[in-house]
């Protein structure tokens, strides 16, 4: 999130119906507070996430994460005053690397559970809103990875990777919150990294996400536009052992209709932000490594903004 590893976002719904109670106290200027942030994780990059591992290695990660959300902004501006969010996350990643003609690839999957809590706006909490405070499932994400250029002696790798993930989590349409998205998810992605010297390192990646509608109660569908992400570290490593690395996140797109009756509805609303990530890691030994991650958000263009996000997690590789 960091906004994590998984194709996910916690959504707000409303319905159109006349007595709906959620809509006095969201309503903004004839604007719906209409979806909570947007996060999507399998395309995030930790540093390093783009140099091979050797033929035949099996990765195998967990990693939990806590982000505080202490702003809400519409695509037009207007800022809903008061309103915070707190969101739990616990991912695991598996990962097998084989050789192709030399190159490398391999395959992995995704998975996260989820818990919102601590819901306001404009002061007002709303925790016992269907869904607030209850641990969800998100999404599987599947995901083919290949490098069509790896050279080690110069220090230079392109990754590609393709993603997909089926709505197989707990996404109901009744819900006010949901750890799973409502419908099919695909994403491409491109990446480099290049080494300078046994120190540093920078690396970045760029990838577009499609999204099909999902269902909303009351016969209704979301739309979510394509949303771009470019994502770059620089990395410097102290010793074999100890590595720190600084990052940007920028994403882009996202925008958010809703549809009722064959009638379309602007939400106001996109997954555009703008992210600063700092992270150590340590390798304990050449399987084992631990890592730590802030976040924050200095930018948010139509939703909620990051004011602190931290993640630990732990690497095995065997």
């Amino acid at each position: 999130m960091s906004r994590c590893k998984k194709g996910k976002r916690i959504t707000l719904r409303y319905n159109k119906v006349i007595g709906h109670a959620l809509a006095a106290p969201l309503a903004a200027g004839g604007l719906i507070l209409a979806q909570g942030p947007a996060t999507v994780h399998a395309q995030t990059i930790d540093p390093y996430y783009l140099l091979p591992l050797p033929n035949g290695t099996n990765e195998l990660e967990t990693y939990g994460t806590y982000q505080h959300f202490n702003a809400f902004q519409f695509s037009n501006g207007r800022n809903v005053p008061n309103t915070s969010l707190d969101e739990y996350t616990a991912t695991i990643r598996y990962a097998h690397y084989v050789y192709i003609a030399g190159l490398p690839a391999g395959l992995q999957i995704f998975q996260s559970v989820d818990y919102a809590t601590n819901w306001q706006v404009n002061g007002v909490n709303y925790n016992n809103a269907p869904g607030a405070r209850k641990l969800g499932a998100s999404n599987t994400t599947l995901s083919a990875f290949f490098w069509p250029y790896a050279n080690w002696d110069n220090q230079t790798f392109v990754y590609t990777a393709a993603y997909l993930t089926p709505p197989d989590g707990s996404y109901s349409p009744n819900n006010t919150f949901n750890a799973a998205y409502g419908g099919w998810q695909g994403d491409m992605q491109f990446g480099a990294l290049k080494g300078f010297n046994s120190n540093l390192s920078v690396e970045a990646a760029f990838d577009a996400d499609f999204r099909g509608r999902e269902s909303l109660d009351f016969g209704g569908q979301r739309s979510t536009d394509p949303t771009y992400r470019l994502q770059v570290w620089a990395n410097w490593d102290w010793n074999p052992a100890l590595r720190t690395s600084l990052g940007y996140t920028g994403v882009f797109g996202g925008a958010v209709s809703d549809w009722f009756m064959g009638t379309q509805t602007s939400l106001e609303r996109n997954a555009e932000t703008q992210t600063i990530r700092a992270d150590v890691s340590y390798w304990w030994t050449p399987g084992i490594m631990t890592s730590f991650e802030l976040s924050h958000d200095i930018q948010a263009g139509g939703g909620y903004q990051l004011g602190i996000g931290a993640q630990g997690r732990i690497k095995f590789l065997f």
